[in-house]
């Protein structure tokens, strides 16, 4: 299968006051399949999120690469001019900040800036903005038109949050790159909105890219795992091998570090693949595996599966409440 997003010994920094960069990716390697959920930890300033800026180069942005290979799809999004990387972004590659007031204009309304979006990209207006209320009715808002005529500063910050989620969908990208999409919220909706984010993730195929310094949400909701410390990644896995096998030091003090009142760490046996319920069953009976690169065991689906709109259903055959507000 080939990779929707391949980064081969990536150097990147920030180019400073004087001109001249200042280092902050050192060997980056990391890869993403069509629909896989992948996580990037690591703890402040460990590079996380220039790692997304090194992808996305947006405008603005003092990003500078070294040296190194960024492919989307096969594409080398370091020879595109600004014309092709503008038309990329939103239909290929989408981006979820931490803030969502970050990416939402606060003197239009939800729609109009839906409406852009769609415009911007050659899609027909009426069927995205249908599209784009669906996902919204989806998210847990039970009157989606009044959220269209609503402006950004009217919204709630977790309303904001599935707002600017469904603006990053609605051209069904085929890699989200999520930048802390639930740090902002209150911890009694993070779980609800990372799930929401997940299933309509699944339902168009798209892969994801969630950074998170969240080891805890990673666990739960991950195929793969990279930790990152100091712009490297000291450690990349499967989900349950990183969590419950850690090599590296870091990895062991960021598990040292989550708080457990009760039972085992989390851990992640889900199976993703972009799949049939069906599929997944044969694949279930036949117990299919393979193993990575790193000799790891792994299985040989990638997709999250939620087989009707109120549980998502793990591998080993625990439910997941999906809760909507």
């Amino acid at each position: 299968m080939n990779e929707i997003l391949n980064i081969q010994v990536l150097h990147a920094g920030y180019i400073n006051d004087e001109g001249t960069v200042t280092p902050i990716l050192h060997d980056i390697n990391l890869t993403v399949q069509p629909g896989e959920i992948i996580g990037v930890v690591g703890g402040s300033g460990s590079g996380k999120s220039t790692l997304l800026h090194s992808i996305t180069m947006l405008k603005g942005t003092p990003i500078q690469i070294l040296e190194g290979t960024i492919q989307y799809n096969g594409l080398n999004l370091r020879e595109i001019n600004e014309t092709e990387r503008r038309t990329l972004m939103g239909s290929g590659i989408a981006r979820v900040f931490q803030q969502a007031y970050m990416s939402l204009y606060p003197l239009r309304t939800i729609q109009a800036q839906c409406k852009e979006l769609l415009d911007a990209h050659h899609v027909p207006v009426d069927k995205g903005v249908e599209d784009f209320c669906q996902m919204l009715a989806h998210m847990g808002f039970q009157e989606p038109r009044r959220i269209l005529a609503a402006h950004p500063h009217e919204l709630s910050g977790g309303m904001a949050q599935r707002v600017a989620i469904a603006l990053a969908l609605v051209l069904k990208p085929k890699l989200l790159l999520a930048d802390e999409p639930t740090a902002a919220l209150d911890a009694t909706v993070q779980k609800k909105v990372l799930q929401e984010l997940l299933e309509l993730c699944q339902a168009y195929g798209t892969a994801l890219l969630l950074v998170t310094h969240n080891i805890n949400m990673a666990a739960m909701f991950t195929h793969r795992m990279y930790v990152m410390h100091d712009g490297r990644i000291v450690e990349s896995g499967t989900t349950s091998d990183v969590m419950e096998h850690p090599q590296h030091e870091y990895t062991q003090a960021l598990l040292g570090a989550v708080p457990i009142l009760n039972g085992p760490l989390p851990k992640s046996n889900l199976k993703f693949s972009i799949e049939t319920k069906e599929q997944a069953q044969i694949h279930q009976a036949h117990g299919h595996h393979h193993h990575d690169a790193q000799g790891r065991h792994t299985h040989d689906g990638m997709g999250f599966h939620s087989h009707d709109d109120r549980n998502l259903h793990t591998h080993d055959g625990r439910d997941t409440e999906v809760y909507h507000e």
